[in-house]
């Protein structure tokens, strides 16, 4: 998932007094960059929600004699093949926002570093609020399978690249839906300790750092996964699933929101930024959890 930055230098150019009174374009760029860096828009799938609330199909299984594809003779009626087992669920949809403020003074002598810093800040908090939200209904869910690994990593004949491919298959095997697991959720510090592990070290070249990821610190690509790290995740567990299967974000306010107006009292102009969401679990069993990898 990228990790960009904020807005170029060439932002500096304008009055920032004009481009704090335009909602869209500072909407414009907040959206772009929460977006791209958000596990909600990058390992969910998207929809509407409306009213406030959703709807929604919760996939646990099949139906008792559900049918294959068969041979169809020519003129013949096409078999119904949807024989997954549901439960009805509703979510609640919930505005998760916040504010910050620019004053006369700061706007007046074009501190556009002071705008910077500001929105960084609000963008930052509004992505982790999001991200938070989304890993819960992950972690709250009940039907998400769960895999234990038999010796936690860091021990003697523990194995934790094998451990995580077992896991993955966990998933893959289920031949009636035919998942595939190819991203992960971690704690930082369960990243951290992943890396450390003498099992890693030995496992890839010592003197390779574009083939280390003890060296170069990046997990992408083992056991076929993309890994993304969030605080969010609790430590001691590991989330490995199917991108924008496993479950979507419904979002009634068309992405980020942003609103300005002023504040005479305080002579200051204040940014608002919020989204209407609520990430839904659709396909539990596109999912599995991790556990026992640590002491």
């Amino acid at each position: 998932m990228p990790n960009t930055g904020f807005y170029p230098p060439a932002k500096v150019q304008p009055k920032l007094r004009d481009y704090i009174s335009n909602p869209t374009e500072i909407r414009r760029d907040l959206d772009e960059l929460i977006n791209r860096a958000t596990i909600a828009d990058y390992a969910f799938a998207q929809g509407p929600a409306n009213n406030g609330a959703v709807v929604y199909d919760e996939v646990t299984g099949l139906v008792e004699g559900e049918r294959e594809a068969e041979a169809i003779a020519p003129g013949a009626e096409f078999p119904l093949l949807d024989g997954a087992a549901v439960t009805p669920q509703t979510a609640k949809v919930q505005k998760y926002g916040g504010a910050d403020h620019m004053t006369w003074e700061s706007i007046n002598f074009n501190e556009w570093d002071t705008m910077q810093r500001k929105l960084r800040i609000l963008r930052q908090k509004v992505i982790r609020k999001v991200n938070k939200v989304s890993v819960d209904a992950l972690v709250a869910n009940q039907n998400v399978r769960t895999f234990g690994v038999g010796t936690a990593w860091g021990e003697s004949g523990a194995d934790p690249v094998g451990d995580i491919m077992r896991a993955a298959a966990v998933v893959e095997a289920d031949e009636d839906f035919t998942y595939q697991a190819n991203l992960a959720l971690v704690n930082p510090l369960d990243k951290q300790d992943f890396l450390l592990s003498r099992d890693i070290r030995d496992q890839f070249p010592r003197e390779s750092r574009e083939l280390n990821p003890a060296l170069s610190g990046d997990i992408d690509g083992i056991a076929g996964l993309e890994w993304i790290t969030s605080s969010s995740v609790p430590q001691g567990t590991i989330y490995a699933f199917e991108r924008g299967v496993v479950g979507s974000v419904r979002d009634s306010g068309g992405g980020l929101q942003v609103n300005t107006f002023t504040d005479n009292d305080r002579q200051r102009e204040v940014v608002q930024a919020w989204r209407h969401i609520v990430p839904i679990i659709t396909d539990p069993l596109a999912a599995v959890k991790i556990t026992g990898f640590r002491n």
